[in-house]
């Protein structure tokens, strides 16, 4: 039986998935299918760190919200800690969500933090969201 996802799950991914979206170049829809393509695979471990970070979801939660169980997210979790030391490109997401390759320094984690506070950036639409990010950082 699959978890009902609480509204601040569901919150959570609008939140997580265009940065993740905008860093793999794919789209929502890829994401969150059960495709196998190295790059979408790539994507979905990522997203699923990603909103695991914040600690405020269960494992449960977030595989119910990314078309998984709560072991896929840990399998997920595992496989991006590994992934992020041999890898380049999950050590520049790892960067990129941890602020370490910005002159600010402001991590998308913190800024994740105090958008989620924003009334105006929940009400974004998600290529809104991305287009915001990108305005942030670019």
């Amino acid at each position: 039986m699959k978890l009902k996802s609480t509204h601040e799950g569901k919150l959570r991914l609008n939140e997580c998935l265009p940065i993740v979206c905008t860093f793999f170049a794919c789209t929502p829809k890829q994401i969150l299918s059960n495709s196998r393509l190295r790059k979408v695979v790539n994507a979905r471990h990522s997203l699923r760190y990603y909103m695991s970070v914040s600690e405020d979801l269960t494992l449960a939660e977030i595989g119910t919200l990314t078309n998984g169980d709560h072991s896929t997210v840990s399998h997920s979790i595992k496989m991006f800690k590994i992934f992020r030391v041999r890898e380049t490109i999950f050590k520049e997401f790892n960067d990129f969500i941890n602020g370490e390759i910005y002159e600010s320094k402001m991590s998308l984690i913190k800024l994740d933090e105090e958008l989620r506070k924003s009334y105006s950036y929940r009400n974004l639409t998600l290529g809104g969201k991305v287009e915001f990010i990108k305005n942030c950082f670019g």
